[in-house]
């Protein structure tokens, strides 16, 4: 009986690692402040400079592009970073050769592309 304990949490871990489980749980935590980042930047009341560290995330870089805010997670890939943009009107406009795929409300994951 303790033999199929391992391998049972061993396929366990497999399944939320290749999951987005992890992702999702870790916005899911954030999301208060994320939500509260986003609209202070977009209405002026704090500077997209400021902002180091969103719920669980620390920052890289924040930004306001057009009616949207979005910000780099600290650590995130190698030649390609990614974060997250928040635009509550559609999607993010496009900067170079960024990618955005909606996530979830007005949140979408954001992969730079240098």
């Amino acid at each position: 009986m303790a033999y199929s304990v391992q391998p049972a949490l061993a396929l366990l871990a497999l399944a939320l690692v290749t999951s987005d489980a992890p992702l999702r749980a870790r916005f899911e935590l954030s999301r208060g402040a994320m939500d509260a980042a986003a609209r202070a930047v977009l209405a002026g009341k704090r500077d997209p400079d400021d902002v180091h560290r969103v719920g669980l995330y620390s920052v890289e870089r924040a930004e306001r592009v057009g009616g949207s805010f979005r910000f780099l997670v600290r650590g995130t890939g190698f030649f390609d970073s990614g974060g997250f943009a928040y635009s509550p009107h559609g999607r993010p406009p496009r900067v170079g050769e960024d990618e955005y795929t909606h996530y979830r409300g007005p949140w979408y994951i954001w992969s730079e592309s240098f």
